[in-house]
């Protein structure tokens, strides 16, 4: 059971699908990204053509502070769109995603590999998944290297979620445990009911 689904990642992590790259409105907010962590954003700071790379602070790599440099919008399109989410993080650099589609209501594409806080996306209104997408879902927890599980992030993370989703994670205790939880993409458009991504 553990190799397939450590195949399973492997697989979904090497998968580069396609999509619009999520490009931010405003640069994020202090602290909510994870080291090393970069983000796209279209704030009209760069000459035409270009958009803004900002990368997170990174302690660990003797990086202290965060950066930012244009680079070329086109090489920005092709990068995976999902590349920096993939894995989680903190909810605040989610929840800004998820306020912009909101309100832009563009279409969000939920592909590949997508855990913990990647899935806060399921939030945005016109989000679909792809059919072979694997999303992984825990309960919420505080920040930091202590992670301890978190009634309030829990809370904001099942929120996220539509009623007969979040129905079967309480009911499957999926939200008591750090425990990685699957579910794929094909479960996740016949089962809970969101909506299949359309050809591309």
């Amino acid at each position: 059971m553990r190799f397939h689904f450590a195949a399973l990642m492997l697989l979904t992590l090497l998968s580069t699908p396609a999509g619009a790259q999520i490009t931010l409105k405003a640069d994020p907010v202090k602290d909510s990204l994870m080291a090393g962590m970069k983000v796209f954003v279209d704030d009209g700071s760069c000459p035409a053509g270009q958009i803004k790379e900002i990368t997170a602070a990174n302690p660990k790599a003797g990086v202290m502070n965060r950066t930012s440099q244009c680079i070329a919008a086109d090489v920005a399109a092709k990068s995976d769109p999902l590349q920096e989410y993939r894995l989680g993080g903190k909810m605040a650099a989610f929840d800004p995603v998820v306020s912009q589609y909101n309100q832009t209501g563009e279409l969000f594409r939920i592909s590949g590999h997508c855990q913990s806080a990647c899935t806060i996306f399921l939030g945005i209104r016109n989000v679909c998944v792809e059919p072979g997408a694997v999303l992984l879902f825990h309960s919420g927890h505080s920040a930091g290297d202590d992670k301890r599980i978190s009634a309030d992030a829990t809370k904001h993370m099942l929120s996220a979620y539509n009623s007969s989703l979040r129905a079967y994670l309480l009911e499957h205790h999926v939200m008591d445990t750090l425990t990685l939880f699957p579910i794929s993409g094909t479960d996740m458009i016949q089962k809970f009911g969101y909506r299949e991504c359309p050809p591309t």
